[in-house]
């Protein structure tokens, strides 16, 4: 644990210095159109994972075929990222001004891809996870230098295009790196990968529905504020969200190490509730402890080293480190809900929550500016949490009454 929350911290510092670099030297509104690129990527991303991001360490974990599963994987990311590429690059294209933003945002969103076809669950279901962080430790830190390099070298009217092309040459070498040190490789014939596929679709349907939704609660908010009050605004918005990318990355290091660990637990016959509170109390101190000490160093650091453009960010940092604080609890709850099969609770829970941030996103920006994002998004994601919660804590009290009663007959 010790040795994977150093290398997640690695990864925050790494990320922290690029998106520092590129905020403080870059002119705002560039910073503000790189920024909303990565939000596209992550759209990007979320349909070619098909929802297996979430799904497919407690398959593995479960499943006696390895191989095959993987096979099914990468095939169904390769036809999901196929179909969902072509409107995304128009709606891109649509949105830049310049040649020089379409390359850019291009060669942002193919890093959705490699990251979605990234064998992340293989390690983490072989519990190599530190063996999987420290590969993502040498992508980062080769980012960074790449960035210092390209501000420092280029052209200040093309330098975002560099670092964008950085971005996505790292990512690529990264790839390459961790399916060459990856325990499980796809396998079984093409007949069976089509099994695989098959079967990968119709369980995570639900799952990947419920995934489009959720991106709504953090991407929703961002394209309209971006689209209502410009680049200029969307980058205050994105420098107080990359700080809190710090406590994200912590908190999805010890989530990692947990999700094989709860998978495993729902297939024992012993009561579950108690681990369940445990964990959520363990992630909420964790997770609360981190949003406070980059509250701070943020507001400080956006204060006196950021342009004075970018100082609105500070209260967005604030609201944005509460919706942190809840995000431990979330990123444990939302595991319990995948690995015990309540694909249709998740659902109904990320439908309420992103329709609550499509239709409260317009109201709070006009209202509040770029504060109102922030606001959106601690609502919206409060409003899914709690949902499901309430669906997890309430299945896992019918379980353990159900576990209970023969002991008690025998008894």
């Amino acid at each position: 644990m010790l040795k994977l929350v150093s290398f997640g911290g690695g990864v925050a510092a790494f990320s922290f210095a690029a998106n520092f670099l590129l905020a403080r030297y870059l002119p705002t509104s560039d910073y503000g159109f790189f920024s909303w690129c990565l939000f596209i990527s992550q759209l990007f991303f979320v349909f070619s994972a098909f929802g297996m991001d979430r799904t497919l360490v407690p398959d593995l974990v479960q499943s006696e075929d390895k191989k095959t599963l993987i096979s099914g994987s990468l095939l169904l990311n390769l036809v999901a990222g196929s179909i969902s590429l072509p409107p995304i690059l128009y709606f891109i294209w649509a949105q830049s001004e310049t040649f020089s933003q379409s390359i850019t945002a291009v060669a942002i969103v193919v890093t959705g891809i490699l990251l979605a076809a990234s064998p992340k669950a293989v390690y983490d279901a072989s519990r190599k996870m530190s063996s999987h962080a420290s590969m993502i430790l040498a992508e980062k830190g080769i980012y960074m230098l790449s960035v210092a390099v390209v501000l420092f070298l280029a052209e200040p009217e093309h330098a975002f295009v560099w670092v964008a092309v950085a971005l996505c040459a790292t990512r690529v070498v990264s790839f390459v790196m961790q399916w060459s040190k990856a325990t499980i490789w796809p396998g079984g014939s093409i007949e069976q990968a089509g099994k695989s596929l098959a079967g990968l679709f119709q369980r995570n349907f639900l799952v990947f529905i419920a995934c489009c939704f959720s991106v709504l609660i953090t991407h929703a908010a961002p394209l309209i504020l971006k689209d209502q009050l410009g680049s200029s605004a969307m980058a205050c918005y994105a420098i107080a969200f990359q700080f809190s990318l710090l406590t994200q990355l912590v908190i999805s290091q010890t989530t990692r190490l947990e999700a094989p660990t709860i998978a495993s637990a729902v297939l024992r016959p012993e009561p579950i509730r108690p681990m369940i509170w445990k964990m959520l109390m363990h992630s909420s101190l964790v997770s609360a402890g981190v949003s406070i000490a980059i509250g701070i160093v943020g507001s400080l650091t956006i204060y006196y080293f950021l342009p004075v453009a970018l100082h609105p960010g500070i209260p967005v940092l604030w609201v944005i480190s509460i919706w942190s604080t809840a995000l431990g609890p979330g990123r444990i709850v939302n595991q319990f809900t995948v690995s015990m099969g309540l694909n249709r609770q998740y659902l109904a829970a990320t439908i309420l929550s992103g329709l609550i941030a499509v239709g409260l996103g317009y109201f709070l920006i006009q209202a509040f500016g770029v504060v109102g994002c922030a606001i959106n998004l601690l609502v919206s994601h409060m409003v899914g949490i709690m949902t499901q919660i309430t669906a997890v804590l309430g299945a896992a009290t019918k379980r353990d009454e159900d576990i209970a009663k023969p002991r008690t007959l025998e008894a």
